[in-house]
């Protein structure tokens, strides 16, 4: 459920009563809804809900995006499939909704294919958020809000399969979800019961092989189609398998009979009552199969497998393990756990040595991903190290104790429950890793709730050797999917390194970027998002999506730039102190073509102090130099905007007197005596007419070094990572860049 919870929808009438005490053992459970809460130490974890309108025994049940429980089809009573030839009907061809909507609406393809319309085959479109519903041959959309109903292509009825469905029992299993494949859901079909051989007709079989054909259908195509059995497992086929959506993207097959059908009451073994202990993996991307380890437990009726949070894949139930006494049976030596003659006993023939038909072991499937080395392991701390809850369309921060920027993916898989070979809430979301560093991933949470219904979801990080290691649990949230063709828009950064984290005021992303653990906008006057100190908890909601990923510029100029080519040959330049206090040169004077005024240069100097009253500098680089020239008229830069001089500002105060990050910024309200603009690097221009030479005056104090990452810089040789670029600053200035390639 959206929740987390476990819903429970109708049931057996069948009541039971203990002879000895009289108590009610078991009752009609057909009409009722159940949930039940995991984990629920202080009262009792069972609730009865609100009940159904119409009986259901062997109904669907879909989580839809809203939350709600698409509940479809069943019959009022158990069935018999003898009652087909009498004429007998309990069919109930309606669905419904939990909480309810009202009545039942009656479901056409449910009384077309009477009786066989048990346990259809449900999910939820990705794209349109309608429900796709297969019933044996036939498939459909339901437009859920509207009832609204589209018919898609039946699959043909050819001599290998007599019907897809209860008791002549596949498997289905959506393809997994990928924003490279723009979230398209491929449906493929597997086992199932074969004709018997030799018949030619649409007789109905009982006795046949299992399948391996697989057969697939994209039903949100324009022109949807079935590709039929394009593809076998390489081995023996099945009667009831079960498919396991896993970690690394592909698909497992497990459980089930090689002949026959489901069906039939515990421990009757002359039903299907030879195990397929053979496993095969799918791989949806290369549409190939190989064949895996067998396992060793029979999986026959009432079976069951499903994923677990370290990647293990768990196989449980059978009540007909007793199908070795398929001899002693047709001889009446050995009689199910309850027989039609109502015997007690196992044992007809106390020497038959007949056995339980319920099968209580439960068997671990290890696949190879858990014995690569060095799995990403994350973080433990529910809620602290990783979100306890997410949205749509949001970012969260994911902790790991290993290094971070060896995940290659994220697998989302949503928490499921399975029966009779389907298992229609089992999903697999891959999501887009947004930035990382050493210890962090910034992941994108889904687009919205058709392709990622609300729920609990199981989270794996898979690393660039394919290693995966133990999932979190995330409660995905809310109720976004409420247009036909919603995306994700987005544009989404390039992966790059970032700060642990960031100091009071510094622009931020998520909570988690903060040393004080508040990414809020509350008291920033540009409406940016910063390093909140003493912000109020219910505002530290970190940036959303759109303001994270795109490319924001903080200053309002408009800046050209013009590259001029300065070949020189080392020289010494020498000036004669006018003062005791200053020393002015010229250092260059370039002529530019256009109608500018110059007003920065970039150049890279040093210089030695003599004991005299003259400073000799030395050119140590030859090579461009970047000339950026601007406008007569520039606009003043607003409140915190970073700056260099006070004249930059429409507050006329460049200071890093409130700046949390010890940048210069302009400051309102700002102590004139902290005004002082940036001195380490104090420009002054000579400006002249602006159709002649422009001569620039720098005066040089001091050029800082040592700078660490993304701390603003001006030429590489500053930084310690000796690179000063503006490749993954977003807001368009020069910093000390980590891992960077294009360095200034």
């Amino acid at each position: 459920m959206a929740d987390g919870n476990i819903f429970f929808s109708g049931g057996d009438r069948e009541s039971f009563t203990d002879p000895v005490t009289g108590s009610i053992l078991l009752t009609d459970g057909t009409n009722i809804n159940r949930i039940y809460t995991p984990f629920d130490k202080t009262t009792s974890p069972w609730t009865v809900g609100s009940a159904l309108a119409v009986g259901r025994w062997y109904p669907g049940v879909l989580t839809l995006n809203d939350g709600t429980q698409l509940i479809v089809g069943g019959v009022s009573v158990a069935l018999s499939l003898s009652d087909y030839s009498s004429g007998i009907r309990n069919l109930n061809p309606t669905y419904e909704f939990y909480p309810s909507r009202g009545t039942s609406v009656t479901l056409q393809v449910l009384k077309t294919m009477d009786p066989w319309n048990l346990y259809p085959v449900l999910n939820q479109m990705p794209i349109s958020g309608k429900v796709w519903i297969f019933v044996g041959k036939p498939s459909l959309l339901l437009d859920v809000k509207t009832g609204a109903v589209t018919n898609l292509p039946d699959m043909a009825d050819n001599l290998h399969h007599p019907r897809v469905i209860y008791p002549f029992t596949p498997t289905a299993v959506m393809f997994p979800l990928r924003p490279s494949n723009n979230y398209t859901a491929t449906m493929m079909i597997c086992g199932g019961t074969l004709r018997d051989v030799g018949v030619t007709t649409t007789v109905i079989s009982s006795t046949g092989s299992g399948s391996n054909y697989c057969s697939k259908i994209l039903p949100e195509a324009t022109n949807p189609t079935w590709s039929e059995n394009f593809i076998q497992w390489p081995g023996t086929g099945k009667v009831m398998p079960n498919a396991v959506l896993m970690p690394d993207g592909k698909i497992l097959y497990v459980n089930g009979a090689v002949w026959g059908t489901a069906g039939g009451d515990a421990g009757y073994s002359l039903g299907a009552h030879e195990p397929s202990y053979q496993t095969f993996i799918f791989d949806p991307i290369t549409s190939t199969f190989v064949q895996g380890p067998d396992f060793t437990v029979g999986r026959l009726y009432h079976s069951g497998a499903l994923l677990l949070p370290d990647g293990r894949i768990i196989t449980t139930g059978n009540e007909v393990a007793n199908f070795m006494d398929y001899a002693k049976a047709q001889a009446g030596l050995c009689f199910p756990f309850a027989d039609p003659a109502g015997k007690s006993s196992l044992d007809n023939d106390p020497t038959a040595s007949c056995h339980q038909p319920f099968e209580y072991r439960i068997e671990v499937f290890t696949p190879s991903y858990l014995s690569l080395s060095n799995p990403p392991i994350i973080s433990a701390g529910y809620g602290t190290n990783y979100p306890k809850s997410i949205t749509y369309g949001t970012t969260f921060a994911v902790k790991f104790d290993t290094v971070a920027t060896s995940v290659s993916s994220i697998s989302f898989i949503r928490y499921s429950t399975t029966t009779h070979s389907i298992n229609p809430d089992q999903r697999f979301v891959e999501l887009v890793i947004v930035t990382s560093n050493a210890t962090h991933l910034t992941i994108a949470a889904p687009p919205n709730s058709f392709i990622a219904p609300p729920g609990n979801w199981m989270l794996f990080a898979v690393g660039k050797n394919g290693a995966i290691g133990h999932s979190i649990t995330i409660l995905m949230t809310g109720t976004s999917g409420t247009t036909t063709s919603e995306t994700l828009t987005t544009t989404i950064l390039p992966t790059s390194t970032v700060p642990a984290k960031l100091a009071d005021w510094a622009f931020c992303s998520l909570n988690s970027d903060c040393a004080n653990a508040c990414c809020s906008s509350e008291y920033s006057n540009d409406g940016k998002f910063k390093c909140t100190p003493g912000g109020t908890p219910s505002k530290c909601t970190g940036a959303p999506l759109t303001t994270i990923t795109k490319t924001l510029t903080t200053t309002t100029k408009s800046l050209t730039t013009t590259t001029k080519s300065l070949t020189t040959t080392t020289k010494s330049l020498t000036t004669t102190t006018k003062t005791s206090t200053t020393t002015t040169k010229t250092l260059a004077t370039i002529t530019t073509t256009t109608a500018t005024t110059v007003s920065a240069i970039t150049i890279t100097i040093s210089a030695t102090t003599t004991p005299t009253t003259t400073t000799k500098l030395t050119i140590i680089s030859t090579t461009a130099i970047t000339v950026v020239s601007s406008p007569t008229t520039a606009t003043k830069l607003g409140d915190w905007a970073f700056c260099t001089l006070n004249m930059e500002c429409t507050n006329n105060c460049c200071s890093k007197e409130y700046s949390g990050d010890g940048n210069f910024k302009c400051t309102p309200g700002g102590s004139a005596a902290l005004c002082t603009g940036n001195t380490a690097i104090t420009m002054t221009t000579t400006r002249k007419s602006t159709t002649t030479t422009a001569t620039t005056k720098t005066t040089i104090t001091s050029i800082p070094t040592n700078l660490t990452d993304w701390v603003f810089c001006t030429i590489s040789s500053q930084c310690v990572n000796k690179c000063c670029s503006k490749q993954y600053s977003n807001d368009g200035i020069l910093k000390c860049t980590p891992g960077g390639t294009v360095c200034s």
